[in-house]
C-alpha cells in the first residue's frame, strides 16, 4: 500500500496535495469529513484514518513521503487530532521548517 501511495504522490506532486486536490481513486471533488454529505464525510473520515497510519508507519524511512500523506489527512479531515504536531515533527525531522 505504501509503495501505491507513493507513486500517486510522484504522479501528483507536491502542488495539488496541497491544493486537496484528490489522489487517483478517490472521488472528486474530494470530500471532507466536514461534509454535510453523510456518506461523503464517512468515507473522508475513513481515508484519514487510514493515511494517518500509512504516514505514521512512513515517518521513520521517508519523512516527504510523511508529510504528503500528512497534509492529504487534513484535506479529509480538517479537525484531525494533533495534525499541525504530526507536519511539525516530520519538518524538524526533515531539517527544514515546513509551513503547516
Amino acid at each position: 500500500m505504501l509503495a501505491v501511495v507513493t507513486g500517486c504522490l510522484l504522479l501528483l506532486g507536491g502542488r495539488a496535495a496541497a491544493e486537496c486536490a484528490p489522489w487517483p481513486g478517490e472521488p472528486e471533488p474530494l470530500p471532507s469529513a466536514t461534509s454535510d454529505d453523510a456518506v461523503a464525510a464517512r468515507w473522508a473520515s475513513f481515508r484519514a484514518t487510514e493515511l494517518a497510519a500509512l504516514a505514521a508507519r512512513a515517518e521513520p524511512r521517508s519523512r516527504a513521503l510523511a508529510h504528503a500523506l500528512w497534509r492529504h489527512v487534513g484535506c479529509l479531515e480538517p479537525r484531525w487530532p494533533d495534525l499541525a504536531a504530526a507536519l511539525e515533527r516530520v519538518a524538524e525531522r526533515m531539517g527544514a521548517r515546513i509551513e503547516v
